[in-house]
């Protein structure tokens, strides 16, 4: 049920990557749906599977330290040192 900023973007990614089911707009949302896709995100065995491996891999990436190494490489090639404007 995404409604806010990227969740839209997410939830058609996780379902486009078999690992969630079709994203609801929050405008279209009803109970029978929202009952309906936690059904589908708790008995179907495809879709649990899909989304473990996927936890697996997002969890075995270094995101912060990759964000902190770009930001830090940026800094030293990119960014005045102080006193060298001269």
């Amino acid at each position: 049920m995404p409604f806010f900023a990227d969740q839209p973007f997410w939830g058609d990614r996780a379902h486009r990557l078999g690992a969630g089911p079709p994203a609801i707009p929050f405008s279209r949302l009803s109970v029978k749906k929202l009952a309906q896709a936690i059904d589908i995100s708790v008995n179907d065995t495809t879709l649990r599977q899909n989304a473990s491996n996927l936890g697996e891999r997002l969890q075995a990436e270094d995101r912060v330290g990759k964000a902190v190494r770009n930001i830090q490489a940026y800094l030293e090639t990119n960014y005045p040192v102080p006193g060298s404007f001269s």
